[in-house]
């Protein structure tokens, strides 16, 4: 195991190969691949063979009915006619920061990493398509930018200081994407895509934060934070309560004594009477325990 918990290799943070003194890692060759499927889907579309693709997006109802292997293909589903330069746009950020974490966590990690990040938030949507199925009018998933996305907030859990453009910090960079793709969704009323947006960055934080990797967020511990101020801010209002009534309440017994003690017994009416049986019985108490 490495240091982060994931599964190791000799040789680990090494370049696969180089070409022409280029390293060639993972993150490479799986950028080249996602070009390689956009250019042949691009291909079968020309020819009208769109139906040959579509088996291989993902769509819940296939998961059930033993399509499993969409789970694996539909990051590669690339219809360049929706993407358009975005796709081009994705691959440059997947490559820059997709390589950047590779290097992080090694070469192995990556690649677990990677794998699970396709496959896990399909199977949550899978899931809550069937708790919401009247929510969930869309249930296909194709393409590969949710899932770089996902990469990137990896990149941002361990480089979260990092400058980006105009020298905005990658962890608010990350947030304001997040934001306004989460605002998209909801403009749109598109449900499905929003679940699968938060599932894959849920599922990039929560295996980064379990190995051990991720810094400089500390201002998203603020709920913890406030809960132990407010607790504490409790216990204490609570200590001032009791010290205060206490207060109060020898008060009203010395009160009662010195009226004993100017007017008799007889005078007490049936509260100041109370208030002399209460601090006998706590007396009694007090005395019962330090007794043991």
């Amino acid at each position: 195991m490495s240091r982060y918990g994931w599964p190791s290799s000799s040789g680990n943070n090494e370049p696969l190969t180089y070409i022409r003194g280029i390293p060639v890692d993972v993150t490479t060759l799986l950028t080249a691949a996602h070009v390689a499927a956009m250019l042949v889907v691009a291909v079968l579309l020309t020819l009208d063979r769109g139906a040959w693709v579509q088996p291989l997006v993902f769509e819940t109802n296939f998961l059930f009915t033993g399509h499993v292997w969409s789970l694996l293909t539909y990051p590669f589903v690339h219809d360049i006619t929706r993407e358009s330069i975005f796709f081009a746009l994705e691959m440059l950020m997947f490559f820059w920061f997709g390589r950047e974490v590779e290097r992080f966590i090694g070469r192995v990690a990556y690649c677990w990493f990677y794998a699970l990040l396709v496959m896990l938030p399909p199977v949550g949507m899978a899931a809550l398509k069937l708790m919401l199925p009247g929510v969930f009018v869309s249930s296909q998933i194709d393409g590969s930018s949710t899932l770089h996305f996902a990469v990137f907030v990896g990149f941002v859990l361990i480089y979260p200081n990092t400058q980006m453009l105009f020298g905005i910090l990658a962890k608010w960079m990350a947030v304001v994407l997040l934001g306004i793709y989460s605002v998209a969704c909801i403009a749109s009323h598109a449900w499905f895509s929003l679940a699968h947006l938060w599932l894959s960055v849920a599922s990039a934080w929560s295996m980064l934060r379990m190995a051990g990797v991720g810094g400089g967020f500390e201002w998203l511990n603020w709920y913890q934070s406030w809960r132990v101020e407010r607790t504490e801010r409790r216990v204490e209002e609570r200590r001032e309560k009791q010290r205060m009534a206490r207060i109060e309440a020898e008060e009203s017994v010395d009160a009662v004594l010195d009226k004993i003690s100017r007017e008799g017994m007889a005078s007490l009416t049936a509260s100041e009477r109370a208030v002399l049986e209460r601090a006998r019985q706590k007396l009694v108490k007090r005395d019962g325990t330090s007794s043991r």
